[in-house]
């Protein structure tokens, strides 16, 4: 299965809807101790139940190399860009990270 088609079935299985690919945008983020967080982000036109019409998804990169979930994030509310998308998405990061 192809990269992208993985995250437009995540985005459809996720929120029950109907994705279509809009555009991919890399995201730059800062990060802990001068790092940074460097992320491919596919950005999905989708038509479904939820009024968003936008959705966001990209492959988790910090996780171990055997197991990179997919992380899908609805347009909605604080999540405007891509940006907001990956940085509402970093505290589920690290609490999955601490095993809770």
């Amino acid at each position: 299965m192809t990269t992208l088609r993985a995250l437009r079935q995540a985005v459809e299985l996720e929120f029950n809807c109907i994705a279509s690919l809009r555009q991919i945008v890399n995201v730059v983020l800062p990060g802990p101790a001068g790092s940074h967080l460097d992320v491919v982000v596919a950005v999905f036109n989708v038509i479904g139940p939820s009024p968003a019409r936008i959705a966001y998804a990209w492959y988790d990169l910090s996780a171990s190399p055997d197991r990179q979930p997919v992380r899908a994030v609805l347009h909605a509310g604080p999540v405007d860009s891509p940006e907001t998308a990956v940085r509402s998405a970093q505290p589920r990061w690290r609490r999955e990270a601490a095993g809770e």
